[in-house]
């Protein structure tokens, strides 16, 4: 298979993931933006996609923008997340942190858990906003209830070094556990260690959960 078939295969296939979370059964595309120019929030979501991986139309970024706006301002957290990416990639539209920000927490405040997850992140490392622990811990907690597993870890993470929230171990090693049963490898690592096993906090073990919250962040 050539790199050309991967890779249209892989958008594909995160095309029909959007489309089938949005709930919405595969059409053609004149009958989607029908739908779509009558308002259809979750037609105005499925034609953003299929604009923005040029499945079925011409590929164009400023399509898909608009057409997320669309289903976005009919509070569809789906398309407000999708909204929220462009922002922060300048993406069809005019890059716009606070843009990106206000979008994810629509979505967030309706309980979308990649939503909650990204503020999360968001305020534990500082970015677009001030650094506020007491807030990631909040979004994380959210998210990680929902059975989001890099939430479940940076909550565990957050209780293991004690930050934003009172230094717990059986706390940080039950979330720990949770992610690692999603298959996250970092919190199988961090849990591997001596110290976690025992749910005893030693300094050992505060470096490890210091070490897992760089790699759960890519730094």
């Amino acid at each position: 298979m050539t790199i050309f078939h991967v890779k249209s295969l892989a958008q594909g296939v995160a095309l029909a993931g959007l489309l089938l979370t949005a709930g919405l059964v595969f059409g053609q595309p004149a009958d989607l933006l029908e739908q779509a120019q009558r308002g259809d929030a979750k037609a105005q979501l499925s034609l953003g996609a299929m604009y923005e991986n040029g499945e079925g139309v011409a590929q164009s970024d400023r399509q898909a923008a608009q057409w997320y706006q669309r289903a976005a301002e009919h509070g569809l957290p789906a398309a407000q997340v999708a909204l929220a990416s462009m922002y922060n990639a300048g993406q069809g539209v005019e890059a716009s942190e606070q843009q990106a920000l206000k979008w994810y927490r629509l979505a967030a405040d309706q309980g979308h858990a990649p939503a909650q997850f990204t503020l999360g992140a968001k305020f534990e490392r500082g970015i677009e906003v001030d650094r506020d622990d007491a807030q990631a811990v909040k979004w994380f907690r959210l998210a990680a209830g929902q059975g989001h597993a890099k939430a479940q870890l940076h909550l565990g993470l957050m209780y293991a070094s004690g930050r934003g929230v009172d230094q717990d171990s059986a706390q940080a090693a039950m979330w720990l556990q949770r992610a690692a049963g999603q298959g996250d490898a970092v919190a199988r690592d961090v849990l591997r260690s001596e110290d976690f096993a025992a749910h005893t906090v030693s300094p050992n073990a505060q470096r490890a959960a210091g070490k897992g919250q760089a790699e759960a962040s890519g730094e």
